[in-house]
């Protein structure tokens, strides 16, 4: 038993047996009417004094995709994994992931989980 976020536990979630269980490393955002995030790193969750606060951006496809670039080169985790009501919205997925792309210019070659809409 233990005490966490929600996030945190859907990152937990994700890491035991959703598409991250095959790494050692994901970060789960997930997008509504907030930002939330959670990582793991080497198994087990990233806190410090207290959980991490991922979040507090403006939910705009090029603040997610900058703010997905900043996660990539900080935490370099195996798997980003996107969750949550505003990602559902058309074309959002599309967006991040252009932007993303253009964002990183290559410079490293994370393994992204986009869910399919």
């Amino acid at each position: 038993m233990g005490w966490t976020s929600d996030v945190n536990a859907a990152c937990l979630g994700e890491f035991e047996v959703g598409s991250a269980s095959d790494n050692n490393s994901c970060i789960y955002l997930t997008v509504g009417t907030g930002i939330g995030g959670g990582a793991i790193l080497d198994g087990k969750i990233v806190e410090g004094f207290g959980h991490t606060e991922m979040g507090h951006i403006i939910i705009i496809a090029y603040y997610l995709a900058q703010a997905l670039v900043n996660y990539t080169l900080i935490l370099r985790s195996e798997k980003i994994i996107l969750g949550g009501g505003v990602m559902d919205q058309p074309r959002m997925i599309d967006f991040v992931r252009e932007e993303f792309s253009l964002l990183l210019a290559n410079y490293v070659e994370p393994r992204i989980w986009f869910p399919t809409l």
